[in-house]
């Protein structure tokens, strides 16, 4: 989203190339396409005039998305488009330097937190990871991954979340 963010969006596009991660639901994610305001848009990226459009014509069309700049950004542009985690691809947020890597959305059923974690091993980076099964000291099964890996979708997302908070309050 800025012209100092564009050596950080090739190194991890050459990363990626060299160690793919691979998708929850299948296949790999190993090509990137860089995209970046026409304002600077380099020859190796595609320009844009308008983040939001470019979003509502690009967000379903990528298995994961990576905003290099402000989480507020992201957030907003996005927003519009969102329908729900089974559905949304997953989105990170890095900061210019690359220190940290964000899973903003679709964390466990999209695989946000798993690239999270990819990326931020590749940059060298500390992943920021805010799901409560996968902060806590001795984090527990998240019960849609457990479901997501076993091939299986919930019956009814609504009673996912007090399911988890259950097991994560140790209830019965």
């Amino acid at each position: 989203l800025s012209a100092s963010a564009l050596p950080l969006a090739r190194r991890l596009k050459s990363l990626l190339a060299g160690k793919p991660w691979t998708v929850p639901k299948g296949g790999r994610l190993a090509e990137c396409q860089i995209f970046a305001p026409e304002r600077f848009c380099p020859t190796d990226a595609q320009a844009f005039a308008r983040l939001g459009e470019l979003l509502a014509t690009t967000y379903r069309q990528h298995a994961a998305h990576v905003f290099i700049g402000a989480t507020g950004i992201a957030v907003r542009a996005l927003a519009p488009l969102l329908v729900h985690k089974s559905e949304d691809p997953p989105v990170l947020v890095l900061d210019g330097a690359g220190a940290f890597v964000i899973s903003l959305l679709s964390g466990h059923w999209g695989g946000g937190n798993e690239l999270a974690r990819h990326v931020a091993a590749l940059l060298q980076a500390t992943p920021v990871i805010t799901t409560a099964s996968d902060s806590t000291p001795t984090p527990p099964i998240a019960l849609d991954l457990l479901l997501r890996d076993a091939g299986l979708l919930p019956v009814d997302w609504k009673r996912l979340p007090a399911a988890q908070a259950a097991l994560l309050e140790g209830s019965q």
